[in-house]
């Protein structure tokens, strides 16, 4: 979808200069690039896109499978992401590893063998030295572990139960992250890494996906969805303000930051499928975002590594 494509370009932005501001933190206070550090903090939301969008097209094409035998369905999803999303990993994990070797950079071998079957988070939490040009992999094993389990999930639940369970889980998460975080002291970073705190973003785009599909789904009712998920993201970021939503160590923070992200791109999303599929209005699919959200991937997986051999 070239909706779908130019809000890669917007999510790779994002992130892009959230971690090309790092090479400004020890600047002087007032300087160019400590003032772009400063702006570009909220730049991480870029990955909580990504897993909207995601949630949404693989949700999307394995709803739209759901009618093939269990062989032909599953064959036709994994082989797809396997040739679409290996090849490229594997060449960037080994040719990075290996000059890292090479310039005498600590690398955990820990790391790097969970790596290879995309258990990189894992890693992380358990305490492996990551490198800091593949910590973005963090993220990726998150995906690819939802890839592996989520058609299971589509094929086995029953049509009409699978929205309110997509609901429940959704609400479940902001609430899960506070009880980690004031109860049980898990720190943020491992919180951001785990599969089972981070599924906001990909369930929210999972059940956009399923009520695109229904057939209760008019387009009026899309757009007042879409906007009132962008003015429930705003609003419950605003009330949790005094209760520490700014500070992603705190319970409220972990919290309600996700969520109102994924909240905000699922409405950002329905409003740019709802712009992109007027023909008049053909405006989301065109431009630089469409060039780069394109090639979102590539640059994701080499990116923070060409900034840091740079600096």
């Amino acid at each position: 979808m070239p909706e779908c494509d130019a809000l890669r370009g917007i999510a790779i932005l994002l992130v892009f200069v959230y971690h090309l501001a790092f090479i400004g933190v020890e600047a002087p206070p007032g300087s160019l690039p400590s003032l772009l550090y400063s702006f570009s903090r909220a730049g991480w939301i870029g990955v909580d896109l990504f897993f909207v969008l995601s949630g949404f097209l693989i949700s999307g094409n394995l709803l739209d499978s759901i009618h093939l035998e269990p062989g032909a369905y599953y064959r036709r999803f994994f082989m797809r992401r396997m040739l679409r999303i290996l090849p490229l990993y594997y060449l960037v994990l080994l040719a990075v590893s290996f000059i890292l070797m090479l310039a005498k950079c600590k690398i955990s071998l820990g790391f790097f063998l969970l790596s290879i079957v995309y258990l990189s988070n894992l890693a992380m939490i358990f305490g492996h030295q990551v490198a800091p040009s593949l910590g973005i992999l963090g993220s990726l094993a998150i995906e690819e572990q939802f890839y592996l389990l989520w058609p299971l999930f589509l094929r086995f639940i029953n049509r009409s139960f699978l929205l309110p369970i997509l609901v429940a889980i959704l609400i479940m998460q902001p609430a899960a992250r506070a009880l980690a975080v004031s109860v049980m002291d898990i720190r943020e970073t491992v919180i951001y890494v785990s599969i089972w705190f981070r599924l906001d973003g990909l369930i929210c785009g999972a059940m956009l996906a399923l009520l695109i599909r229904s057939p209760f789904c008019t387009r009026q009712r899309f757009a007042a969805l879409s906007v009132s998920l962008l003015a429930c993201s705003i609003a419950v970021f605003l009330i949790a303000i005094p209760f520490g939503a700014l500070d992603r160590r705190s319970a409220a923070g972990s919290a309600v930051q996700f969520f109102c992200a994924a909240l905000f791109f699922g409405g950002l999303l329905g409003i740019s499928l709802l712009v992109g599929s007027r023909e008049h209005l053909r405006v989301t699919g065109i431009g630089p975002l469409f060039y780069i959200g394109r090639r979102s991937y590539c640059i994701y997986l080499i990116h923070v590594f060409a900034i840091q051999a740079y600096d």
